[in-house]
């Protein structure tokens, strides 16, 4: 089960914070130093960590336009969290439509390989 650290510098500065869920990852980065955030999405460790624990590709995407804009600091955290939370409510609603409490289960939570 893969598990995103978020940290920032390397090994030598590790933060110690870990993500399992949307949401547990929303409490983090509204937490850690920008500094991290910036340093994990230059290396697409956040894309990565969508797209194979969450497995949502639109999530993924979106992600991936906030690296091509080269945000930093706070104005890439609410970036962030903003992309973050639309995806959330946009799969609240598509679930609550089809009466399928999964979808946002398995996107709020980890997706099991």
């Amino acid at each position: 089960m893969l598990r995103p650290s978020i940290s920032a510098g390397g090994l030598s500065n590790f933060t110690g914070q870990k993500a399992n869920s949307l949401k547990d990852f929303l409490e983090k980065i509204q937490k850690i130093e920008a500094e991290s955030l910036e340093f994990h999405l230059l290396r697409k460790d956040f894309e990565s960590w969508i797209e194979l624990t969450i497995g949502n590709p639109e999530l993924t995407r979106s992600i991936g336009l906030l690296r091509v804009q080269k945000l930093t600091g706070n104005d890439l955290r609410n970036n962030i969290l903003l992309v973050v939370l639309k995806r959330i409510t946009d799969l609240s609603s598509t679930s609550n439509l089809l009466g399928n409490k999964k979808l946002v289960k398995k996107t709020m939570g980890r997706r099991r390989i």
